[in-house]
């Protein structure tokens, strides 16, 4: 725990810093204050409001972790029974065709049968044995008896091996359905296991939404206290960023102000009005909508990516839903290929899609607006810079800006 007063007393230094620091950057035409942007009471509300939201985001960070683990195994889990399902769909197919080799075989044999002594078969068929020694009592010649024998001896042989053929192939076939239907049943008894895993993977999901949404709405009870007072700390910049006889190198100065604010900002709402302000002087410079003093090559339009931020952030508490009604409510690569179409770059729906998009990128390397891919490329974010990144969180939280936790990689799509 940290000593509330010192951390008031070095805040306090931190902003009068940042406002001599603005005087000298800015010079003549940008407003120069010489009393802090707070009060002593406002530094004290600052303070405290900051530290109580940083403890919730901390919790809440915590919580998202404990839900994002159990999703996960819910996914395992139902991963496993997609694969059951499948395997039941080919051993049902397996079956079919099994059933079906049944009756060609039946059918090849009967042609086989026919084949073959088709005179006398109906001979036999008719008589029996008694019309085979009736065949032979009527042989004409010791030649006559001898080539009819052999006949029947043939034919004979010929009616064992077609009826051992077909109860071989009946049994081997009814065998390999016995095993399936086995199979198959084990794999039923499978899933109603892996569903009860399921089901009481969802309930402490549930509960954890519980906690979830109470901790949600402490962060809102406090953002509502600690959102005016953070306002305090860029408002004097813009008369800056939206005077017209403001110069390119003050705008410059100005979004490196604004950037080291937004370190220290908390609040979602007044992250996005900073992120807007800077997106604005970043279009100027890049349109030439400002006065010239020292022409400059910056190499593109530096303001792009922090449009992807800045349009990012108006879904801020959209609700986490899973495919998603975009713009209502999101999962995380709805998020991402929504906003990312809204500029024209068609990404992949899901994250292991968009993992494989664009050119990677380290963690030291991240700029705004690249995609930061978390847990096992199990999620994905818009990074929007200070170790941050704009996500669909969960159920229960939604649409969030927060500290990337357990990195993966990152791949910059623009």
């Amino acid at each position: 725990m940290f000593n509330n007063k010192k951390h008031s007393i070095f805040s306090n230094r931190k902003s009068i810093t940042l406002l001599i620091t603005a005087a000298f950057l800015i010079g003549g035409n940008t407003p120069v204050f010489a009393e802090p942007i707070f009060t002593k009471e406002q530094q004290q509300q600052y303070d405290e409001s900051s530290s109580q939201y940083s403890k919730e985001q901390d919790e809440l960070n915590e919580l998202q972790n404990k839900v994002d683990e159990i999703v996960k195994n819910i996914q395992v889990v139902q991963v496993d029974i997609d694969k059951n399902n499948s395997q039941i769909s080919n051993i049902k197919n397996e079956i079919d065709k099994l059933n079906k080799d049944i009756e060609k075989t039946k059918n090849d044999l009967e042609i086989k049968e026919k084949s073959f002594g088709a005179r006398l078969r109906q001979l036999y068929k008719s008589g029996g044995e008694k019309s085979y020694i009736v065949v032979l009592l009527n042989a004409k010649s010791i030649g006559d008896f001898i080539s009819k024998a052999e006949a029947i001896s043939k034919l004979m042989s010929m009616d064992k091996k077609i009826i051992d053929e077909l109860n071989d192939k009946k049994a081997e076939c009814a065998s390999k359905i016995d095993e399936m239907e086995d199979k198959n049943k084990e794999l039923e008894k499978l899933n109603k296991d892996n569903q009860v895993k399921i089901d009481e993977l969802s309930k402490k999901q549930d509960e954890q939404n519980v906690y979830v949404d109470e901790v949600k709405g402490k962060m809102e009870i406090i953002a509502k206290d600690l959102a005016p007072l953070e306002r305090l700390e860029y408002k004097a910049y813009e008369p800056v960023v939206n005077s017209p006889t403001s110069k390119e190198s003050e705008l410059s100065n100005v979004i490196d102000i604004l950037k080291n604010i937004r370190k220290n900002i908390k609040t979602p709402e007044v992250d996005s009005e900073i992120a807007n302000l800077i997106n604005i002087a970043k279009s100027r410079i890049a349109t030439g909508n400002c006065v010239q003093d020292n022409p400059i090559n910056r190499g593109g339009i530096s303001g792009s990516n922090l449009d992807v931020v800045s349009y990012a952030s108006q879904f801020l508490w959209h609700t986490y839903a899973s495919p998603g009604n975009p713009p209502d409510s999101f999962d995380c690569s709805g998020l991402v290929q929504y906003v990312y179409r809204h500029f024209g770059v068609d990404l992949p729906r899901t994250t292991w899609g968009q993992v494989n998009c664009g050119t990677p990128v380290s963690y030291s390397e991240l700029q705004a607006g690249d995609l930061v891919f978390t847990n096992g490329n199990g999620h994905v974010g818009i990074y929007v810079g200070g170790g941050q990144m704009i996500h669909a969180s969960m159920p229960g939280v939604g649409v969030i800006q927060g500290p990337i936790y357990h990195f993966v990689t990152a791949r910059r799509v623009r």
